[in-house]
Order: C-alpha cells, then sequence, then structure tokens
C-alpha cells in the first residue's frame, strides 16, 4: 500500500538544507522537495520542479540513443514501491539540459540510490532521490584507458628510441617531483628501516611549520607521535609490504612547535616503494586532513582532480622509465582504491545519517501521534500572539465550538480570558520560561461560540518551547477539566457543613468509630456529656472516652458491630462516679466494598424516660397500698361511691400525696366511670372536678380510638388487670390529641379476687414525642445526607484514580519516546566531527535539546513521585526516631552544609518519636533542611536551628533559618505544584507540595512565617 504524501514545511526545510544531493518523491513519482546542492547540479530551480512529476522535468536525452538512464530509474522506483527497500543503482547516464538552452544537453553520470520511508503501518510515506555527481570520475577512466592504449603503441618503440628517452627520463624524473611537490595533499617519502624522510612536499612540511624533516628519521624529527600508533604502523608497512589504510584516525602533531599538540583526523595510506630488485626500500604517504566531516566530500571530488591532474602528466611520461612508471601506476592504483574506499565509507556514513534522521522522525511522527491520541488535552501555541500550532482531539472536544487553529487563543479564539488571570500567567510564562501549574483554577468560557460563559476550574501546566537558540517561540499547554470534581468536593464540603451543623443541633449523640474503635467524628451533643470541645475525641479509644465501667457494658455490642451487624439496644452508662446516664443506641455498619471500616453510633439519652418508668412503678406500688388501705377502711362499703367520703385521716393524707403529684392519677368504678382524678390529671386533658363523676374511661380517648380501648385495652384488664403502653388522650376543651404513656391497672379484693375499682397512671410524654419526631426527621435528613457524602466520596475516589492511572499512563508513554529521542540525538551529534559542530553552533544547540530532554524526564519524575503519595497513605504509621532521621539526613546533605558553611543546631531531644512513615518522615526533614541551604542569604553565614516540641496530640517540629526570607503576600504559590517564589537557584517547586501532601494525610498541618532579609520558619504538626 502507499499513500499520498503530504510532510510537513519544517521537514521539508531540513531536506532543503542537507549539504547532499537529494531528491524527495512521493509515491507517484511527484516531486516534493530538492536540496540546494541537487538544484545546483541539475540545473534547477525549485520552483520550477516542486509540484511536477520527476520524468516530465528530466527527460532522456534523444541525442543519447546507447544509454536508457531514465528507464533504469524508472524500474528501480517502481522496484522499490514493490519491495519497500532500499535500491542501490549502478552509475547511470542521464544528461540535463542547460537553462539558458533547453534542447541542449550536458553530458552527465551519477550514481543513484533510491530509499522508502515507510509509516507506522508500513505504507510508503515518501521516497528519498539520493545521487553522487560521478562525471568526472567516469571521464578520468576513460581518459586512462586511452592512456594505456598509447602506453602499448609506444612500447613498440626501436631500442635506437630507448637511449634517447633515457635522456628524457631524469627531466621526467623531476616532474615527477614537482608534481608531487604542487599537489594538494600531504605526500612524503620515507627510506629505510628508520623511516628517513627522503622527500616532504610543502603542504605535509606545512604540518609542523618550520621544523626540519629531511633527512631525519620520523621518530627523531617528530618526537610528539611517540605513544600513537604511526611508528608501528609505519614499521609493519615496511616489514609486511602490505598497504595501510587510515580513515579518519586521528594524529596529534605540534603544528606550531610551541609544545602543544593539536588534534586533527586524517585520511592517509603507507605505500611501500620497492628498488629495480623488487626489495622494500621506502614507504611512500599519501594523505589529506578530513576533519570536518562536511568537506570530506569536496576533499575527495579534490583528491579525484589532482589525481586527473597526476595521470595526465604521468602519460607524458617516457615508458622507457617502466620501473618508475611502475611504481606511478601502483601509487595511482592505490590512490583509486583508496578513494573508492574513503567513497564507500562516506557513503555508508551518510546511509546511517539518513537511518537515523528516518528514525528521528518516526519517533517524531510517534510522538505527535502519542500528543493527537493521548486523553489528556494537549495543545501548542506559537509565537508571541499564543496562536494555536497544534490542538489534540481531547483539547478540542474541552471547546468544542470554537474555532482554534490558526488563531491567537487570547484576542482571537478565547476573546473572553482577556482580562482572566489565564492571560496573566500565559504572559508570565512566554516572558520568563518559567513553568507554571494551576489547581482548580476557574476559567470561564464558552463551549461554542456566541454561547454564555460557564465557570468550568482546570488543572494545568504551561511550559514554554524553546527554539534552537534557546529563546522562548511558544507555550505548550497540558489540561485536564476537573469541575465535574470541584463540584464534587464543594458538595461534600457542603454536605459536610450540613451534616455537622445538623448533627450539632440534634439532641442526641452522633458518632463515627473506625475499626481501631477510634473517634473520627463526634457532633456537639458529646460536648455536654464529656466536658470538652468534640474535636479534642477526634483520634482516642471510644475504651479511654467514655471509660472502664462504661466501656465493658458495651464492649460486646461494639464487637458485633464491627463484625457487620446492625444493633439496637438499651445500657445503663455509668461514666463518672458522679455521671450516670440510661441509653438507647443504635450501631450502624461503615462496609466498604464488602469490608466494615466502622460503625456509625447514634446515642440517646433515656434517663428521663427511665426514671419515669420507674416513678410510675413506685407510684404503682403506692396505689396499691393505697387501695389496700381504702379496702380495710371501708371493708364493708368497697363498691359505694360514699366510701370515697367517709375516709379517715390517713386515707385523706394519701390521698393529698396523690392529689399534689405531677402525673395524671385517677380511680373508677369496675364499670369505668370515674371517681377520682388528682389536680395535674384534670389540667392535661381539661376536665372540672365536678365533672369526674359525669365521664366514663371511653370519654378520654378521640372516636377513632374507642374500638381499639374497647377490644383491646379494657378486655386486657379484665383479663390480665393491667395493660401499660403509649397512646393519646382527647382534650376536652380543645380536642388536642395528648401523647401518653399508658399504665392502667385493676383493683381487687385480696381474698376473694372481687374487681372493686380501675385506677390509672399516665405521664404526658408530649416534649418527649415532639423530640422524637424531631429526632426521626433530622435522622431521615442524615441518612440522606450520608449517602449523598458516600455517592460523592465514590466519585471522588473513581475521580483520583483516573487522574492516577492518567499521570501513570502519560508518565509511562512519555518515558520511551523521550529516550528513544535521547538516544537518536546522541547518535546523530556523535556522527558529526567537533569541528563541524563548532563551526556551524552546533554544539549549543546541543545543549538547549538536552536541557529540554532533561527537564521534561524531570516533570515525568516529579509525576510519578506525586501519584505515590495517595498509595502511601495507606501505610501503617510507626513510630519512628526524629534524631535518627535527621542524622541521616545532615550525612546526605553533608556535601552542601560544607560548601554553605551552614551551622546547624538541633533540639529534639523532646520529641523522641514521630508517628509517620519512616520515608515519609525524611522526605519533610530533607526538604525543610535543603531548602534552608539553597535560599540560604550570602551576606551571613547560614545558621539553622531545628526544634521539636509536644503540644497537645501534636508533635511540633519547626525548622528555622537566617536566610532570604519570603514575601508571604505570594506565598498562595508557596506549597502549590511546580510554585516557586526564588528563581536564581535550582528548583523544581515540588518539594514543599509533598510535604504539605504528606503532613496532611497523616492528620497534620504545615505553618509558614517567614520576613524578607531576616529568614524563614517552618512548622509542621505530626498528630501523635
Amino acid at each position: 500500500m502507499t499513500k499520498a504524501a503530504s510532510l510537513p514545511q519544517e521537514m521539508l526545510r531540513v531536506f532543503e538544507n542537507i549539504p547532499d544531493l537529494y531528491l524527495i518523491l512521493s509515491p507517484d513519482f511527484t516531486i516534493l522537495t530538492a536540496s540546494e546542492p541537487y538544484l545546483r547540479a541539475t540545473r534547477k530551480e525549485r520552483r520550477h520542479i516542486q509540484g511536477k512529476q520527476l520524468f516530465d522535468v528530466y527527460p532522456d536525452n534523444p541525442a543519447a540513443t546507447e544509454t536508457n538512464g531514465m528507464g533504469n530509474l524508472r524500474q528501480s522506483l517502481e522496484w522499490v514501491l514493490q519491495n519497500r527497500q532500499p535500491h542501490p543503482m549502478p552509475i547511470q547516464r542521464y544528461d540535463v539540459t542547460q537553462p539558458e538552452q533547453p534542447v541542449h544537453f550536458e553530458r552527465k553520470y551519477w550514481r543513484p540510490s533510491n530509499t522508502p520511508v515507510l509509516d507506522g503501518n508500513g505504507d510508503i510515506w515518501y521516497i528519498i532521490h539520493r545521487v553522487e555527481d560521478v562525471t568526472e570520475l567516469v571521464m578520468a577512466h576513460e581518459q586512462l584507458g586511452r592512456q594505456q592504449e598509447q602506453h602499448t603503441a609506444e612500447e613498440k618503440l626501436s631500442n635506437s628510441a630507448i637511449a634517447a628517452a633515457q635522456t628524457l627520463s631524469d627531466l621526467e624524473r623531476e616532474k615527477v617531483r614537482n608534481i608531487l611537490m604542487d599537489a594538494p595533499a600531504l605526500i612524503c617519502l620515507f627510506e629505510g628501516p628508520q623511516h628517513v624522510f627522503r622527500l616532504v612536499n610543502p603542504l605535509y612540511q606545512q604540518l609542523v611549520g618550520e621544523r626540519p624533516l629531511l633527512g631525519k628519521p620520523i621518530a627523531e624529527a617528530m618526537p610528539e607521535l611517540a605513544g600513537q600508533p604511526i611508528f608501528g604502523l609505519l614499521d609493519k608497512v615496511y616489514r609486511t609490504g602490505e598497504s595501510f589504510y587510515a580513515n579518519e584516525m586521528i594524529v596529534q602533531l605540534d603544528h606550531n612547535n610551541t609544545g602543544g599538540l593539536g588534534n586533527n583526523y586524517y585520511n592517509f595510506i603507507y605505500q611501500p616503494t620497492h628498488d629495480l630488485q623488487g626489495k622494500i626500500d621506502g614507504i611512500m604517504v599519501f594523505a589529506y586532513e578530513v576533519t570536518a566531516l562536511v568537506k570530506s566530500r569536496q576533499e575527495v571530488e579534490q583528491r579525484e582532480q589532482a589525481l586527473q591532474e597526476l595521470n595526465e602528466r604521468l602519460s607524458a611520461a617516457n615508458e622507457a622509465l617502466r620501473e618508475a612508471y611502475e611504481e606511478l601506476s601502483e601509487t595511482q592504483l592505490a590512490l583509486r582504491n583508496l578513494n573508492q574506499e574513503l567513497e564507500e565509507r562516506v557513503s555508508a556514513r551518510t546511509r546511517e545519517l539518513e537511518r537515523a534522521k528516518a528514525e528521528t522522525e518516526i519517533q517524531r511522527n510517534h510522538l505527535y501521534d502519542l500528543f493527537m491520541q493521548a486523553p489528556a488535552p494537549i495543545c501548542i501555541l506559537d509565537g508571541k500572539d499564543l496562536t494555536y500550532e497544534l490542538v489534540n482531539p481531547a483539547y478540542q472536544q474541552l471547546l468544542p465550538g470554537r474555532r482554534l487553529l490558526g488563531n491567537s487563543m487570547i484576542s482571537e479564539a478565547l476573546s473572553e480570558l482577556v482580562n482572566q488571570p489565564l492571560a496573566t500567567m500565559l504572559e508570565h510564562v512566554y516572558q520568563t520560561g518559567e513553568t507554571v501549574a494551576g489547581r482548580e483554577e476557574l476559567i470561564p468560557v464558552a463551549r461554542y461560540e456566541g454561547a454564555p460563559l460557564e465557570d468550568r476550574y482546570f488543572n494545568f501546566t504551561l511550559q514554554a518551547r524553546r527554539n534552537e537558540q534557546g529563546e522562548v517561540d511558544g507555550i505548550i499547554i497540558l489540561a485536564h477539566e476537573v469541575t465535574d470534581q470541584v463540584a464534587a468536593r464543594q458538595a461534600v464540603e457542603q454536605s459536610a457543613n450540613q451534616l455537622q451543623l445538623i448533627t450539632d443541633a440534634l439532641p442526641v449523640l452522633i458518632g463515627y468509630l473506625d475499626k481501631e474503635e477510634k473517634y473520627r467524628f463526634a457532633n456537639r451533643a458529646y460536648e455536654d456529656w464529656f466536658d470538652t470541645d468534640p474535636k479534642n475525641l477526634l483520634g482516642r479509644p471510644v475504651r479511654e472516652v467514655v471509660g472502664e465501667k462504661a466501656y465493658q457494658g458495651v464492649k460486646h455490642y461494639i464487637e458485633r458491630a464491627l463484625a457487620g451487624e446492625r444493633l439496637d439496644f438499651e445500657s445503663r452508662m455509668p461514666y463518672r462516679e458522679d455521671f450516670v446516664k440510661y441509653i438507647r443506641t443504635s450501631y450502624v455498619p461503615d462496609i466498604r466494598e464488602g469490608k466494615v471500616a466502622g460503625f456509625f453510633t447514634l446515642v440517646n439519652d433515656i434517663t428521663e424516660q427511665v426514671e419515669i418508668r420507674q416513678q410510675i412503678e413506685e407510684r404503682e406500688r403506692e396505689a396499691r397500698a393505697l387501695a389496700g388501705e381504702l379496702k380495710a377502711a371501708n371493708e364493708d362499703l368497697s363498691k359505694s361511691v360514699k366510701a370515697y367520703k367517709r375516709l379517715s385521716k390517713q386515707q385523706q393524707q394519701l390521698v393529698a400525696l396523690v392529689e399534689n403529684s405531677s402525673d395524671f392519677i385517677g380511680l373508677a368504678t369496675p364499670e369505668g366511670r370515674g371517681i377520682y382524678i388528682n389536680k395535674s390529671g384534670l389540667e392535661l386533658v381539661g376536665l372540672e372536678k365536678s365533672q369526674i363523676e359525669e365521664v366514663e374511661i371511653l370519654d378520654f380517648f378521640h372516636e377513632e380510638d374507642k374500638p381499639f380501648v374497647e377490644e383491646v385495652i379494657l378486655p386486657t384488664l379484665l383479663e390480665k388487670d393491667r395493660w401499660v403502653g403509649e397512646y393519646h388522650l382527647r382534650h376536652f376543651q380543645t380536642g388536642e390529641s395528648i401523647p401518653i404513656y399508658y399504665n392502667c391497672f385493676s383493683i381487687r379484693e385480696p381474698v376473694t379476687g372481687e374487681l372493686l375499682g380501675l385506677a390509672t397512671i399516665i405521664i404526658d410524654i408530649t416534649k418527649t414525642k415532639k423530640q422524637e419526631a424531631e429526632l426521626q426527621e433530622l435522622t431521615t435528613k442524615l441518612a440522606g445526607t450520608n449517602e449523598e457524602l458516600r455517592e460523592a466520596n465514590a466519585q471522588l475516589i473513581r475521580t483520583n484514580v483516573d487522574l492516577d492511572n492518567f499521570i501513570y499512563a502519560a508518565s509511562h508513554d512519555l518515558k520511551a519516546p523521550i529516550s528513544n529521542i535521547e538516544g537518536l540525538m546522541h547518535i546523530l551529534f556523535d556522527s558529526l566531527p567537533p569541528q563541524a559542530m563548532a563551526k556551524e553552533g552546533l554544539e549549543d544547540v546541543r545543549g538547549m535539546i538536552e536541557d529540554s530532554i532533561d527537564r521534561f524526564k524531570r516533570t515525568i519524575e516529579h509525576l510519578t513521585e506525586v501519584t505515590k503519595l495517595q498509595k502511601e497513605n495507606n501505610q501503617d504509621a510507626v513510630l519512628v526516631d526524629l534524631q535518627e532521621v535527621i542524622r541521616d539526613v545532615r550525612l546526605d546533605l553533608s556535601t552542601q552544609l560544607e560548601e554553605a558553611g551552614a551551622q546547624l543546631e538541633i533540639d529534639v531531644a523532646r520529641c523522641p518519636g514521630i508517628r509517620l512513615t519512616e520515608k515519609n518522615l525524611r522526605s519533610v526533614v530533607y526538604n525543610l533542611i535543603s531548602n534552608a541551604v539553597k535560599y540560604r542569604s550570602p551576606e551571613r553565614t547560614p545558621q539553622i536551628l531545628i526544634h521539636c516540641r509536644t503540644e497537645g496530640e501534636f508533635a511540633v517540629l519547626s525548622v528555622r533559618d537566617n536566610g532570604l526570607g519570603m514575601n508571604l503576600s505570594r506565598s498562595h504559590k508557596l506549597f502549590t505544584m511546580f510554585g516557586r517564589l526564588h528563581d536564581h537557584v535550582e528548583g523544581t517547586g515540588i518539594g514543599l507540595y509533598m510535604v504539605k501532601k504528606i503532613v496532611e494525610n497523616a492528620g497534620g498541618r504545615i505553618e509558614v512565617d517567614s520576613q524578607v532579609g531576616k529568614g524563614t520558619t517552618f512548622t509542621v504538626y505530626f498528630r501523635n
């Protein structure tokens, strides 16, 4: 499969500036672009060929009928399309036209190669057509052939001409020497096993300036080569007769004779020379400097030209000097082989560079695809106007109806942001290059053009993008909308506040105990019972709060509740010697994911009801005693109303006791007609004393309640002599329903069992019923609020998990592309020689790229560290030795402390241990001490005081320094992620954010006090 190529402009510009001959083709052979050297070599302009078919721009020369260069090229390109593999071609002839004479062709020879570039699916994206102009090399070979033919003819000279030729040989030798001396290469001849300089051309002499070389062994003339491979290589060539070829070998020479050694690279050949008997008598050196890889191919071309000129001059020499000719021929062949080998190596290096570039482009495309497919919204803003250059689908989904790409974010695309804080943040990032992070930032913005603004909340990171000069040229935004999470959290906070207000208003004790039987919530009612602020109960065991005696009374209920059982029970609770309560309690287990996390407690004070019940029982006993005395005094008149009027003085005293009772006490005949009702009873039902004998039991009840009285209460009285329960009476004047605790019993003759009358004791429970109704209503609201809290908490848990998963996935997925880009960058720059990098200014570019990669990797590491905080919060806290942790941190920071000359004063004896995980405590101490050293004042010796004390239920650790201090008007940035108040030292702004998270997750808090120019004190409260 192939597809239409569409390359980014920046990639086209890269190909256009490559120093080799490149043509970039689409799969249908359309010209996408060409490098500048290619345009010069083919006599074309880019604007005249771009977008046109290859074979329309470069037609065959109709006069060159013996060649088929363009046909061979078409076959090679079609083979590449079919096999998706590179295809190097042999040397081809295809001529080019002259711009000023389009019908005239210039003869040209090329060595082409065609390389496909595949996308992630294996389809051909585009084809790289690379050529080398070998016209001069081909013509040189043709010239050499003609010379050999001429040489064959000259061998037929008669012996008479040899004498004359001998005379010319000396002249030709001198010409050869002049050629060697004038050659644009480093040439010298060594003689003998000590390698004595016999000939040195001026270019070779320039290697060491005016230092004399001729007639001296190389070890004496160039002693700085000792320890380098040169002497050994010369000895081996002289000993074995094998030529040695060096490619880009470093040779250190004292070029200026000042004692300093250079670091230059050379390509050279050591070719043994022979005497007339064929024995080795010396070594010929042919070398040239290849320090700049970019210029290596130009130097190869120059050497080919020099070799061509040398061959032309040698061809005119007398063939009679066979030995000299053969020696020069061998040298020429060796040089030609060397040049061919150099060409092959340069081609191999070029192919490696092309592969590296192709891999870099693949990685760049992969990174682009990653950005576009990332679940997190990402965009790139370009230039000072902050124009949208890249917008991934997740980002566009945040603003589905807004036109973003190509428009300025502030002035065009999202003009409502002009006067918002986000615009100021973007301006700050662009001006300073600092990274800015926002958490739950309110940004009123519309989703669609012309739509009303919505209050939306975002977490985002604004990071500067830099160009090759290190200047800020854009901003990268990584955003995530958290409107739902903020709304959920606000709802939770609001619900929690409402819950606190509701529960504080209830006259019952509402609390929550965790699986360790420790209070995690207590409402305001606890303050009246335990004489302390409910907040002071949090974290304390219930055994400690209620006391041992009371705890033993409910211990088995607590165990059953933690086992998952819902309980309702009543109990006598001796909290203190002088404080005993009767309670009605409900335990409701809190089951999360199938496990009991704790249970809710609802405690009603029923002390008053129990005491009332006890009073009723006491009154009942009194009434029975009264009935007995009445029977004894009126044995003969027990059924008569007159018996009541003839009571004795003792009986009158008992009646007075009943009369003054605060409860309803009444007597009735066996038939239910009224005999007596005390004063409180008359007031309760709205009767006059004169009406008592006119009413019957049924008259005290509403019409709808009378059937129950007739069918249940009265039969029970006759059968069991008692009916007790809650019911309601009728107020005789208002008709109002009165809730009561009703205790009715029969009075019988002890011996015969004869029914003498009915007695009633009634307690008004109107107030109690009203409280119970209010309590029931509040309990219902509490249950609803609790369910809302549970749902909101579940939503927050899911959101946090999603955020953790996203950060993990983003950090994990970004690590591999960043590592690949870093590796390819090193390969690319390592393939270039130092001189080329220095001349092109690439060292600065390399530094900026490495800095950007390092910042990216640190950001990923910091995001990973932040996600660990939530997971580590679930680890059990232990008692950690504070002095031991400070000692370890002091050792870790010993280098920084010594460099700063810091003085530490440690006073933590009153806090031997801190209840926290050891890793988290060490992170807190390390960040606070390292910040004190990092932000020290240059005007005074750093002094750091570390102090710890206990304060209530907290261990309070303070770290005070005399450093630069801070302006606390900007303290809102201090504990935020990536927030920093000082930018003159190395830092990321993640340390204090993590410290605050660690401390708050453990139930503590952190405070800061600072003055500019005087110092800073951080105070950390650890809950113990």
